[in-house]
């Protein structure tokens, strides 16, 4: 319940300000596993049930509670997001300009669902290999686009100029397993640039 009401006290304050977002949004994850001998618990534990996603302009982080990653950091300056993985000291990149995953089908859905006092549109976008289904609010998450721009990973860039908004809650469907991640907590708050460097560790092109 604390929950619902602390969402219903940020969208006032972000219906009337109309400034955007900065601050940290505390997620879910649940999973639908499609392997077999590998179940939803065994994804939860590895790649975690919890995401803390902080957003600054530009720039986010997500920390995640997992066994196998421990952060993810967009570089805006270098158009890349590094993954620190927990066995390793070693920061992997991939090339945020690059899009892995051409849109084949956009479409709005016309059903509307509230999460956390907020009426969210539904965006539905479908790839060669992956559906995602996004659930942005009307009036509140509010980001600049433009700082998007050259994000074409996972069609992040389109998203993005189409919602002009965070999402609260992201179903993508992968053939190996479905991630439903749904936001439990708005945290508006400052958010100081240092947050985001990029740490002075080894770094090497991500196999994935």
């Amino acid at each position: 319940m604390k929950y619902f009401f602390s969402g219903l006290l940020f969208i006032q304050i972000y219906i009337c300000t109309g400034q955007y977002f900065e601050g940290k949004i505390i997620y879910k994850n649940t999973f639908i596993s499609k392997i077999d001998g590998v179940s939803a618990k065994d994804l939860a534990n590895s790649i975690g049930d919890s995401v803390v996603f902080y957003y600054k302009a530009d720039k986010y982080k997500s920390k995640f509670n997992g066994s196998l990653i421990e952060y993810q950091l967009y570089s805006p300056m270098e158009t890349r997001i590094y993954t620190k993985m927990s066995i390793s000291d070693t920061l992997y990149w991939n090339d945020a300009s690059q899009n892995d995953e051409p849109v084949i089908e956009l479409e709005f859905m016309d059903n509307e669902v509230t999460i956390l006092g907020e009426i969210c549109e539904i965006l539905f976008i479908r790839s060669a290999n992956t559906k995602y289904t996004y659930y942005y609010p009307r009036n509140s998450l509010f980001v600049n686009d433009v700082g998007f721009k050259n994000h074409a990973y996972s069609n992040w860039t389109l998203f993005i100029a189409t919602s002009k908004a965070l999402p609260l809650k992201t179903m993508v469907e992968f053939k190996e397993y479905t991630r439903i991640t749904e936001a439990l907590q708005i945290v508006p708050m400052k958010i100081d640039d240092s947050f985001f460097n990029i740490p002075d560790s080894p770094r090497a092109k991500s196999p994935f």
